[in-house]
């Protein structure tokens, strides 16, 4: 996201991947502060000034999830360029 990305964390725990985000964005905060990365992020928001950071509910175990997912992803964005699995 800090390099104008858009990231989409998919998560099986939306509050967990919510307080994930928050802590990214807490050390992005950081960054900028000390100079190491120009970007300004606005508290408990999505959006940097060069970038997103969302956060999408997907449960690899429940084939609904990974059709709404899916549904939802195709809906909102025209393509995916990078996809890293942990």
């Amino acid at each position: 996201a800090a390099n104008g990305a858009t990231v989409i964390m998919a998560c099986r725990s939306l509050e967990r991947g919510e307080e994930a985000r928050r802590e990214i964005q807490a050390e992005l905060m950081t960054c900028k502060q000390t100079g190491k990365v120009k970007l300004l992020l606005e508290e408990d928001h999505e959006y940097t000034t060069e970038g997103r950071l969302l956060v999408r509910k997907l449960d690899l175990t429940d084939l609904h999830s990974v059709g709404n997912f899916a549904d939802e992803f195709k809906k909102e964005f025209d393509r995916l360029d990078i996809l890293v699995n942990n």
